[in-house]
């Protein structure tokens, strides 16, 4: 476990929660929404067993078709409570809301507003029931944030049912800006799948210099905000040019585990404990799949795995 001892000078007014602490070791686990039973409670194991402390669980909302009951939601976060791991709670509406934007319509945006609250609420009081330790009240609604009274009448809701640690997911290629309530929840959050590299075949060298201009950025965020800092979502796939769009989940190519790995090492080398600022991460994602021939974003089975093993083991 690596312990940061935060500056309290620096980041004046910060929440005592937040005043000193331990890095967050988290991954999200994929899957668990076709197999609650054996394919999940297994995968949480394995997590552990990489030493990993936090579990990430997103929840898919699909407005009635498809969705997690909400008790098949409450199983996972009990199973992961059962062998001790800590808990971070995002519900996820689908893409199409990443983008919502009702201009100057306050008719519209009321309508908006009150329907996600709706959709929040169960999952809320989900989470105070099972002493779930950090809930995401949003994930890059870049149209809606600077709507600082809306967010404040829904975070004032959340908090007066949940008593755990809010956390806000930004978008990194610059919501986190825009956002008018860092000042009203606990973290801020940034997704953080920057482009490390223009090219293919990058060296290590050159991915870890890569991170110098996202790390001046948040530290400015940071500063400005008296927050500490959480990568809500970070990962690469395992596929040639994997460094250059790590958001791209679509992308054609030759599986590349390597490249993967040296992602992941460059995150660890250049960030991992480096900034008072920086609380800890959750890696996207540890599934049931994996392999050296799987291109998807799961480090299991390949050379990932073990740089994984190698940070949060220790």
């Amino acid at each position: 476990m690596r312990k940061i001892i935060f500056v309290a000078v620096a980041l004046a007014g910060l929440s005592v929660v937040l005043a000193a602490g331990e890095l967050i070791e988290g991954v999200y686990l994929a899957g668990w929404e076709k197999s609650l039973t054996s394919t999940a409670v297994g995968g949480l194991k394995e997590l552990v067993d990489l030493g990993v402390e936090w579990v990430g669980i997103q929840i898919p909302c699909r407005e009635g078709r498809g969705s997690p009951k909400l008790e098949e939601v409450r199983g996972l976060v009990r199973a992961a409570k059962a062998i001790g791991m800590k808990v971070l709670l995002v519900p996820r509406l689908g893409q199409r809301n990443s983008s919502v934007d009702f201009g100057t319509d306050e008719a519209a945006w009321a309508t908006w507003f009150r329907s996600y609250e709706e959709l929040l609420l169960p999952y809320v009081e989900l989470a105070q029931e099972e002493g779930v330790e950090i809930f995401c009240v949003g994930r890059e609604f870049g149209g809606t944030v600077r709507l600082r009274k809306e967010w404040t009448q829904l975070i004032r809701d959340v908090r007066a049912i949940y008593k755990g640690s809010l956390v806000y997911a930004a978008g990194w290629r610059g919501e986190m800006w825009d956002v008018s309530f860092w000042d009203l929840v606990d973290y801020i959050g940034i997704n953080a799948y920057y482009s490390l590299t223009g090219r293919f075949a990058p060296t290590l060298e050159e991915l870890i210099a890569s991170w110098k201009g996202p790390l001046n950025s948040l530290g400015c965020l940071a500063r400005r905000e008296g927050k500490r800092v959480i990568f809500t979502e970070l990962g690469y796939r395992s596929v040639n040019g994997a460094s250059r769009a790590p958001w791209d989940h679509g992308a054609t190519g030759d599986p590349d585990p390597n490249e993967q790995a040296l992602c992941y090492r460059a995150f660890f080398e250049a960030v991992w404990g480096k900034e008072a600022w920086f609380a800890g991460a959750f890696l996207w994602y540890w599934g049931p799949e994996g392999g050296p021939e799987d291109t998807g974003y799961t480090p299991k089975g390949k050379p990932a795995e073990e740089i994984l093993r190698e940070f949060f083991g220790s």
